[in-house]
């Protein structure tokens, strides 16, 4: 029905004055085929449905980048578009960029807001891989590998196969490296 009505939206516009772009703040919700109860579990709102976000552009001919973009990148690419220089703080980077290697996503426990002493989830997703994981205390476990490209849909769990021990050793490496400031406080 959305894309329906958004169909009807550029049809009925003079695209030759005007530039639209569509997005949203979250996925598009939850995917039925999933264990349901898993929905009220904060920590796994990084399954593909929950984190992969919209972005439509009408007339743009430029070439979208290879590698992953997060939600930052629809900040940065509506800057790019509008010309509009980003803070050098801002660490986005727009889709016609090349993207990162890897995206760490994380999040607190509902209700606590204290990274210090409450459980943490991190999801690093790659081209390849997604991993989804608790850091409890100082230690993470593993609870979730998905192969993103032999599996989209994120129905195979990985994590207790013995032959991807060393892509967990190597995703939660990459974790501790890129959030040790949060992990070394702990």
């Amino acid at each position: 029905y959305v894309d329906e009505c958004v169909g009807h939206l550029l049809k009925d516009i003079n695209l030759n004055n005007v530039q639209v772009i569509i997005s949203g703040d979250h996925g598009y919700g939850w995917d039925y085929k999933r264990k349901y109860s898993m929905n009220s579990v904060w920590g796994f709102k990084t399954f593909y449905e929950r984190i992969t976000i919209p972005l439509i552009l009408s007339k743009i001919k430029k070439k979208v980048g290879s590698g992953i973009h997060d939600s930052m990148s629809i900040s940065a690419t509506i800057l790019e578009l509008l010309n509009i220089k980003k803070h050098p703080t801002f660490l986005g980077k727009s889709i016609f960029k090349k993207g990162n290697d890897f995206c760490i996503t994380e999040a607190g426990e509902p209700g606590y807001a204290d990274p210090i002493n409450h459980n943490l989830h991190y999801t690093i997703t790659t081209n390849k891989y997604k991993l989804m994981t608790k850091l409890i205390k100082n230690k993470f476990e593993p609870l979730y590998l998905f192969n993103r490209v032999n599996d989209p849909y994120e129905t195979k769990n990985l994590v207790h196969m013995n032959k991807y021990n060393k892509t967990i050793r190597f995703l939660t490496q990459k974790i501790v490296i890129h959030r040790k400031k949060i992990i070394n406080s702990r």
